[in-house]
C-alpha cells in the first residue's frame, strides 16, 4: 500500500461499471486524504438522495463501489447522478470530514508487540520515543477491509515509513497494532499478515453481536495511548460501543 500522496491526475475521477448493477467510481490512483474526503463526501450524498432503491455502497483507499439492483432501477440514470455529484464534490473548495474522535488504549512491546524492537533498530529510535511519536499523532480511518473490522489509519511520521516484512506471519490477533508504510492496520480478528506488529489494544472494532457490528467508520480519528499490561483488566471496552 502507498503512502499518501497529493491528488492532481487529470484522468480522474472515472466511472466504470462492475456487473449489472454496479458501477466503481475511481478518485485518484494513490491514497491521499483529499481523495479520502471526496470518498467520503460522495457516499453521503448519494445515501441522501431518495430516487435509488437497494442502494448499497463500499468506501475504499481510492475508490468507492457503488452497487443497486438493475430490476428496480435505472443504471444509466445512476451513473448520470454519480457524475453530477462528482462535479459538484470537484467544485467545492473545502470538504470536512464528518468524524468521530476514539482514544484507544494500547500496550506497546514484548509479547504484546514483537515488533516494536525491529522498528526501533530500523528507524535508530528508543522504544519510549517510538511509542510517544506512535501515540502523538491523531490518525483518520480510511477505509475497512480486508477482514471484518480491520481498520486501515493514516498518516504516520515519516519515521514510520518503513516497509513491511519480507515473511508473512501466520497469524495476529484481533486487537494488533500494525505499522509499514507510513500507515497503521488496526485489526478487528485474527488475520495473517506481513505488517510490523508494534502492540496489542483490548479494544476490538468488530462484534457480531452488537446492532452496528463495526466500531468504526470512514472518517473517523483515533489517538492511541499507552498502557501497562496491569492497567488492561481496567478497560471497560464496552464503553468504546456507547
Amino acid at each position: 500500500m502507498q503512502h499518501m500522496q497529493s491528488v492532481g491526475d487529470s484522468r480522474f475521477p472515472q466511472i466504470q461499471p462492475m456487473g449489472e448493477g454496479g458501477l466503481l467510481i475511481v478518485l485518484a490512483d494513490s491514497v491521499s486524504l483529499e481523495t479520502t474526503k471526496k470518498i467520503l463526501a460522495i457516499d453521503s450524498l448519494l445515501h441522501q438522495c431518495d430516487q435509488f432503491t437497494t442502494l448499497e455502497t463500499v468506501p475504499a483507499l481510492r475508490s468507492i463501489l457503488v452497487k443497486t439492483d438493475p430490476l428496480l432501477n435505472n443504471v444509466g440514470e445512476l451513473e448520470a447522478l454519480c457524475h453530477k455529484l462528482l462535479k459538484k464534490i470537484c467544485q467545492q473548495a473545502e470538504l470536512n470530514l464528518d468524524s468521530r474522535r476514539f482514544s484507544i488504549p494500547v500496550i506497546y512491546g514484548e509479547e504484546w508487540g514483537p515488533d516494536l524492537g525491529d522498528f526501533c533498530q530500523y528507524s535508530g529510535m528508543s522504544k519510549e520515543a517510538a511509542i510517544s511519536l506512535h501515540t502523538s499523532v491523531e490518525l483518520i480511518v480510511l477505509c475497512l477491509g480486508f477482514s471484518p473490522g480491520l481498520t486501515y489509519l493514516a498518516e504516520l511520521p515519516e519515521e514510520f515509513n518503513l516497509p513491511r516484512k519480507e515473511m508473512y506471519c501466520a497469524g495476529v490477533p484481533a486487537g494488533s497494532v500494525l505499522i509499514a508504510n507510513r500507515q497503521t492496520v488496526f485489526t478487528a480478528s485474527q488475520i495473517p499478515t506481513g505488517w510490523h506488529r508494534i502492540g496489542t489494544s483490548p479494544v476490538i472494532g468488530f462484534c457480531p453481536e452488537k446492532h452496528h457490528p463495526f466500531l468504526f467508520r470512514p472518517g473517523d480519528r483515533i489517538r492511541f495511548f499507552a498502557i501497562d499490561p496491569s492497567e488492561e483488566s481496567q478497560i471497560d471496552v464496552n464503553t468504546f460501543w456507547l
